[in-house]
């Protein structure tokens, strides 16, 4: 049993069929069909049910899927230590966030933090805070900017940001003379809102299910911009962090009369390695955050 091996095996699994396999890791299917028998004649065990068109993990399938996972993950993050040995402060971050941090948090930080290390670069997805947490339990990335309401026990996290959720008209919006505004005012606007499964809209619709409300949302959307654009043109209120609004020409942010805020923070799993770069990156923004906020005391 071969790294080699293993990897082929949980491409079978992920894939559902040889010829997806094949497909993922540019081989030819006889390769991998090849490389599966070899792996079961050598343990003397059965991985794959064949007897149904697609293929189903055997008991000893299973056993080996949980262990090969982890066997995998252990050669990767030990290759990648051997790496940064060798090649001192360089690698690359591999970042969940939200789009609004995407846009309005994380650029200025990226390029301070680029200009002290050239050698570091970033993969930054923007897919929301829910979404990231899943990717970081799955091992899919290194590190996620989360909401801190709701940590689960196997990711360390730390806080970095505190702020408030406002409402996100255009300046010359009629209920831009407010100096806030009721959640129930709100929930009768035209919304332009985040998709479903994003905690920004988890919050709108829980806040309305409370009030007995249904919400008007006449653009759901993960396009930071489009909302931003159809909140500017007047056709819709935005619900956003208000730093979006402060950053964003044109925007008027209007808290609400019972405060809403987002605490966010920066994770990784406890049992993973965290690369020199992540390490690095994760200690920049602390340091920055705890540096603001002793100018703010």
């Amino acid at each position: 049993m071969d790294v080699r091996q293993l990897r082929m095996f949980v491409a079978v699994v992920d894939s559902g069929s040889f010829t997806g396999a094949a497909e993922k890791l540019h081989i030819a299917q006889s390769a991998v069909s090849i490389a599966i028998k070899k792996l079961e004649a050598d343990l003397g065990i059965t991985l794959f049910d064949r007897a149904e068109r697609q293929i189903r993990l055997t008991a000893e399938g299973e056993v080996l899927n949980t262990q090969a996972r982890q066997l995998l993950q252990a050669f990767n993050q030990t290759r990648q230590q051997l790496q940064e040995l060798k090649g001192g402060e360089r690698g690359t971050v591999r970042l969940g966030t939200s789009a609004m941090l995407g846009s309005y948090y994380l650029p200025r930080r990226i390029a301070a933090f680029r200009a002290r290390y050239p050698g570091i670069t970033f993969q930054v997805n923007g897919e929301g805070t829910n979404r990231a947490q899943a990717q970081l339990m799955a091992g899919e990335i290194d590190m996620a900017m989360i909401n801190l309401t709701r940590v689960p026990e196997a990711l360390a996290a730390y806080p970095l940001i505190n702020e408030p959720i406002v409402a996100c008209v255009a300046k010359d919006h009629p209920l831009a003379t407010r100096k806030a505004i009721d959640f129930a005012t709100f929930a009768r606007q035209p919304l332009a809102l985040y998709g479903e499964g994003y905690y920004l809209r988890e919050l709108v619709n829980d806040q309305c299910a409370q009030l007995q409300l249904a919400p008007e949302v006449v653009l759901e959307t993960n396009i930071l911009r489009l909302m931003m654009s159809l909140v500017l043109a007047k056709e819709a209120v935005g619900f956003a962090l208000a730093r979006v609004a402060e950053q964003e020409p044109g925007l008027h942010a209007l808290p609400f009369t019972q405060p809403l805020t987002l605490k966010l923070g920066i994770a990784w799993r406890k049992d993973s390695y965290l690369s020199i770069a992540n390490r690095l990156f994760a200690d920049f923004l602390l340091a920055e955050e705890d540096g603001q906020r002793g100018e703010g005391r």
